[in-house]
C-alpha cells in the first residue's frame, strides 16, 4: 500500500532514467516528518476563485505554483518553512505555499531537488503524485487494480497513477489511456480535487439557489460546472447518502450594480448585493439561467450580438455604441409595408424585430423593435412605443430611451425616410420639429 508516510530516496542514476522513461516528471523523496498534514475534508470553504471578477477561466492550464496554493489552502496545519526552493523568491504570491509544502515533505522539485519551476503547467501524472501525500490507497498489484496502456509499470508514477485510479480519483480517456505528462485544465483539477476530498456537489441547490456566484465562461449546463461550483463557493451541507447544501456564502463581484458587457453579452449586477442577476426580469432586461440579456429568441440573440460584436466596444452605457447601433438601424433597412400595431399596446416587439433581422425588409415597428432590442444589447434601457406621430397624427412607432430624466425619442425609420436630412436621434417629446403622441 502507498501511505502518506513512506517516501523514497533517489539517486542521481535512478533519476536520470526517471527522466528518460516519465518525459522529465520525477518524484524526489524527503525524510520523514514528524507532523501529519490532512486535507480539510469536513468544512467546505471554497479552495479555488475565479481568475477575475467575472470569470472562472476552465480551459486553461493549471501551473505548479496554482496547484501548490490550493493545496496548501486546504491544510488543517500550515507547515513552517524551514527549506526553500531555489527557483521560488519569498517576495512571490506562491513562494509560502510552495516552501511550505516543501519543507512539510508533501512535494519536491522538478528535474533537480532544489527547483520546482513553478510557472511550469502542472501534469496529470504530478498532480496525482502530490495528492499521493494525503491517503492510503488501495494496493496496486491487486487483481482489479486500474492500469492504462501508456502508463507502463517501470513508469515513476506508475504506483502513485494505477493507486488513484483503483480508488476512484481519476479516470483516463476512452481509448484507456491515462496521457500522465498532458497538462491539467482548471475544469479538470477541481473534479480531482472534489474526488479526493470527498466533495460532491448538490446539484439540484446550486441551480435553484438565489444569488449563487455566477462566472461568465462556465455556462450552467457545462460538464464542469456542478463541481467547479464545489470547489468555489464556501457552503454548509448535511451528509446521507449524498451531499445536501443547506446554505453558501453570498459574494460580492466588486463590480458596479447595472449592465455590463463581457464578450458582446450583457450581464446585469444587482446593487444591493453586488452579485450577477439571473433568471429574472429588470429593468426591461430579461436575463437567463447564465445572467445573459435575452429577447427570448435564440435566432434574434445571435443576430443581435453578430451586429454589436462587429461595431461596439465591451463599454456598457457607451454613447459612442448606442450611436453606432443607431446608424446601424437607419442605414441596413428597407421600407417594407407591415400590418400597424394598436396605439399604446405592448409586448409585440418580437414579432416585428425576428423577420426585420432575418430579410433587412420592415415598417416603422419593426425599426423601432431591432433599435430598442440593440440599445438594450449595448447597456441603455430602451423600450418601443406605438402611437402617432405629425398633423395628421398617423399611426407610428418609435424607440425611447431615458437620460437625465428625460425620455427621448430615437426614430431611425424617420430619418431614413427623411434621407437623414434631419436628425431623430436623441429627439425632445417638446420638440418643435416633429409631435409625437404618446398613447399609455
Amino acid at each position: 500500500m502507498l501511505k502518506k508516510y513512506i517516501k523514497r530516496f533517489i539517486s542521481g542514476m535512478v533519476i536520470g532514467a526517471m527522466l528518460a522513461s516519465a518525459g522529465g516528471a520525477c518524484v524526489f523523496a524527503a525524510e520523514d516528518d514528524a507532523a501529519e498534514y490532512t486535507l480539510q475534508k469536513t468544512e467546505h470553504t471554497k479552495y479555488m476563485s475565479g481568475t477575475n471578477a467575472a470569470e472562472f477561466e476552465p480551459e486553461s492550464y493549471l501551473t505548479r505554483a496554482e496547484t501548490a496554493q490550493i493545496i496548501y489552502n486546504l491544510l488543517t496545519l500550515k507547515p513552517s518553512i524551514s527549506k526553500r526552493f531555489d527557483d521560488v523568491s519569498d517576495g512571490e504570491w506562491y513562494s509560502e505555499a510552495v516552501n511550505g509544502l516543501y519543507s512539510a515533505g508533501i512535494i519536491h522539485g522538478k528535474y533537480s531537488d532544489s527547483t520546482y519551476f513553478p510557472n511550469d503547467l502542472i501534469s496529470r501524472g504530478e498532480l496525482v503524485e502530490m495528492l499521493s501525500y494525503f491517503s492510503e490507497m488501495p494496493d496496486n498489484h491487486s487483481s482489479e487494480a486500474k492500469s492504462f496502456d501508456d502508463v507502463a509499470p517501470d513508469n515513476p508514477l506508475y504506483d502513485y497513477i494505477t493507486a488513484a485510479a483503483s480508488a476512484g480519483w481519476i479516470s483516463g480517456y476512452e481509448d484507456n489511456t491515462f496521457r500522465p505528462n498532458n497538462p491539467l485544465t482548471r475544469a479538470e483539477a477541481v473534479c480531482v480535487f472534489n474526488r479526493v476530498l470527498m466533495r460532491a456537489p448538490d446539484a439540484d441547490y446550486i441551480a435553484s439557489a438565489e444569488n449563487m456566484p455566477l462566472f461568465i465562461d462556465v455556462d450552467c449546463d457545462m460538464w464542469a460546472y456542478d463541481n467547479i461550483m464545489e470547489a468555489a463557493v464556501s457552503h454548509s451541507y448535511e451528509k446521507t447518502d449524498r451531499e445536501i447544501w443547506t446554505a453558501f456564502e453570498k459574494e460580492s463581484t466588486g463590480l458596479s450594480a447595472g449592465p455590463h458587457i463581457f464578450n458582446h453579452y450583457l450581464y446585469y449586477i444587482d446593487g444591493e448585493t453586488g452579485c450577477f442577476l439571473r433568471n429574472c426580469d429588470i429593468n426591461g432586461y430579461t436575463l437567463d439561467k447564465n445572467g445573459r440579456y435575452t429577447t427570448g429568441n435564440a435566432e434574434l440573440d445571435d443576430s443581435l450580438r453578430a451586429v454589436t460584436s462587429e461595431l461596439c466596444t465591451n463599454e456598457a452605457g457607451s454613447e459612442e455604441n448606442l450611436r453606432k447601433v443607431y446608424d446601424y438601424v437607419r442605414d441596413n433597412f428597407v421600407y417594407q409595408a407591415r400590418a400597424h400595431v394598436a396605439r399604446g399596446a405592448s409586448g409585440w416587439e418580437l414579432e416585428y424585430a425576428v423577420p426585420m433581422m432575418r430579410t433587412h425588409y420592415g415598417n416603422c415597428y419593426s425599426w423601432a423593435a431591432v433599435f430598442m432590442y440593440l440599445a438594450r444589447n449595448v447597456g441603455f434601457e430602451a423600450y418601443c412605443r406605438s402611437g402617432a406621430v405629425g398633423a395628421k397624427v398617423e399611426d407610428h412607432g418609435w424607440t425611447e430611451i431615458m437620460f437625465d430624466g428625460e425620455w427621448l425619442i430615437f426614430d431611425p425609420e424617420l430619418e431614413n425616410a427623411n434621407h437623414q436630412r434631419w436628425s431623430f436621434y436623441k429627439l425632445s417629446y417638446d420638440n418643435d420639429f416633429k409631435k409625437y403622441y404618446k398613447y399609455e
